[in-house]
């Protein structure tokens, strides 16, 4: 087998460095008349509970299978066990050296083996700087690769890449599927001419027929240029049902250019489990090396050109700027929901960007290929007088998609008429609310079986205000989405502007920002400047009466979100007035 995939595998993974004051030490042994023989020693690198490295100056073949003793050297508590593996990697540990480090995969071992009692006795004896330096580099290890790695990543890529096997596509769509755990694999070239998806490589060589590019799962993953990690264990109906798929994960193929060109899909992961975050950074590395395969493939059409059939070529931009934790689950949340047909309830303060998010999942999600039908309740005397009429257009019993747009200010009949007309809808709802409705259906004011029916799947956006740890990344995103359009280096900020941008409460959120962001740029000239002009709209102005009052208004507004606590400020207005009268 080819062992290219389970070698990044172990690549990736963090071990916990050995120093020589450690005084961890590693033998090499065979049984021998049933009595453990020493072959030789080395040193060990580094360790954890599923490998090892090891260097020496001995050679060993790759795939061989070892057994090792470590032990240790102390004046108290000394460790001496025995483990087992196999050597998957190998590379020189300098230009220079003559030694060999090798990788070894170690057999599966239990909670309480004695390695696991042996790392945990290691960690416990770390001071608390090295500790901490261990726990930042097994954080950022997927993110940054120092220079002292180079050897090791050249002969990972050097391996990953050059193969000997007959049929290396198979032979890594193989791999790939043991080391995902699933049933089966599929590879799909696009053809233009017939604009479909063809099934060229199979993990276990079964061909379906050929799949139109714009269709199913492959169909959006092809024309979003996006990964798809699917859970169809619990969902009785969903634009990509098909016979016996529960789970599956799939990626695009491209060609040296760039362009999209195919997909790659995982099927059913073994044990009725579902793909993992994990499996979803694997296949962006065995997507690489398919592609590597097709990197001349450029396909051609008498009639269609390969962009048409490619908008990777238009950037996607994500749905939910930030860098903070909450804003990278919410991402997470959002690239899940494309792939669901969950109804989905989005609530948010005024100009956060809750329509422009419901039609993003709309747009780059599993209901892609048909209409979003638009219903606005704002105005909830025209709402109540065409609701059912206006819903008849849009072809409930078709699929596709209904953006509800503040359903919380129609009256309790209203809602009713909606719910009775929705629930035998076709369509995934996408609600938006500037408004908390759990609030309002705990007062009476919205009926809660509406409610359930449209928040299966639930977002809450903060207003700008209170993501002030994350402003000025936004701030920067949006300033580099305007100068790619006017095809300019993005301007910089300079210190006065970064402070009126913080110190402003935007309140009106993202549609403020980008409209203040957009003025800038259309005043800014990329010929003679460098820096760009933010100016935000004049605050409110602050009375000279009464300024202690105003300053705990004014604290309470900025510290709070009105789509949830929408009463509390006219509440306390109301009661300051009262007191007022009373004096």
């Amino acid at each position: 087998m080819d062992k290219s995939l389970l070698n990044y595998q172990f690549y990736k993974s963090f071990r916990m460095p050995i120093h020589k004051n450690d005084k961890v030490f590693l033998k090499i042994i065979k049984d021998r008349d049933g009595v453990n023989k020493t072959i030789f020693a080395g040193d060990i690198v580094n360790i954890n509970l599923t490998g090892l490295n090891f260097s020496t100056n001995k050679i060993l073949r790759d795939g061989e299978e070892i057994s090792i003793m470590i032990y240790t050297k102390r004046f108290f508590n000394n460790w001496d066990f025995e483990v087992k593996g196999k050597i998957v990697r190998s590379f020189y540990e300098s230009p220079n050296s003559r030694n060999i480090v090798y990788g070894v995969l170690l057999d599966s071992v239990e909670e309480d083996s004695e390695l696991a009692y042996f790392l945990k006795d290691f960690i416990n004896r770390f001071s608390s700087s090295r500790l901490k330096e261990y726990l930042l580099e097994s954080a950022v290890s997927e993110k940054k690769i120092s220079t002292n790695e180079g050897i090791e990543l050249y002969s990972l890529m050097s391996s990953l890449y050059i193969t000997s096997s007959k049929d290396p596509v198979i032979e890594s769509l193989t791999t790939a599927t043991e080391i995902l755990d699933c049933e089966y694999a599929r590879v799909y070239k696009i053809n233009l001419d017939a604009h479909v998806l063809e099934n060229t490589f199979s993990s276990n060589n079964e061909k379906v027929k050929d799949t139109d590019f714009r269709h199913g799962l492959i169909g959006n993953v092809f024309t979003s240029g996006s990964v798809v990690n699917l859970d169809l264990r619990r969902l009785e109906k969903h634009p990509y049902n098909i016979h016996d798929m529960k789970t599956a994960l799939a990626h695009p193929l491209y060609n040296r250019q760039h362009k999209t060109i195919g997909v790659i899909e995982f099927v059913n992961k073994n044990g009725g489990k579902k793909f993992t975050i994990k499996d979803e950074r694997f296949i962006k590395l065995v997507a690489s090396l398919i592609s590597h395969h097709f990197d001349d493939f450029v396909p051609h059409s008498r009639i269609t050109q390969i962009e048409e059939l490619n908008p990777i070529e238009k950037k996607i931009e994500p749905l939910y700027i930030g860098q903070s934790l909450e804003s990278i689950e919410i991402r997470k949340i959002i690239n899940s929901l494309k792939t669901k047909a969950d109804n989905i309830l989005i609530v948010g303060e005024d100009g956060v960007g809750k329509i422009e998010l419901a039609r993003g999942i709309h747009n780059q999600g599993s209901t892609a290929l048909q209409e979003i039908f638009h219903l606005n309740c704002n105005n909830t005397h025209e709402a109540s007088k065409h609701i059912a009429q206006n819903l008849e257009e849009a072809h409930l019993a078709t699929e596709g998609a209904l953006l509800l747009e503040e359903p919380g200010k129609l009256s309790i009949k209203d809602q009713k008429i909606l719910f009775e007309l929705i629930s035998r809808s076709k369509k995934r709802v996408i609600t938006v609310s500037s408004k908390d409705l759990q609030s309002l259906v705990e007062s009476g004011h919205f009926l809660k079986k509406l409610y359930f029916y449209i928040s299966k799947a639930h977002l809450h956006l903060r207003p700008l205000r209170n993501r002030k740890d994350e402003l000025m990344d936004i701030v920067h995103d949006l300033i580099k989405r305007e100068a790619d359009r006017r095809e300019i280096t993005p301007p910089k900020l300079d210190e006065e502007t970064v402070d009126r941008i913080m110190s402003h409460t935007w309140p009106e959120n993202m549609k403020e920002l980008k409209k203040t962001i957009k003025k800038a740029m259309m005043k800014f000239d990329p010929q003679s400047e460098i820096y760009i002009d933010v100016m935000p709209l004049s605050s409110r102005h602050r009375p000279k009466k009464n300024t202690k009052m105003y300053d705990i208004i004014n604290e309470l507004a900025l510290h709070t979100d009105r789509s949830i606590y929408f009463n509390n400020h006219k509440l306390m207005l109301n009661d300051i007035i009262r007191r007022k009268l009373e004096k």
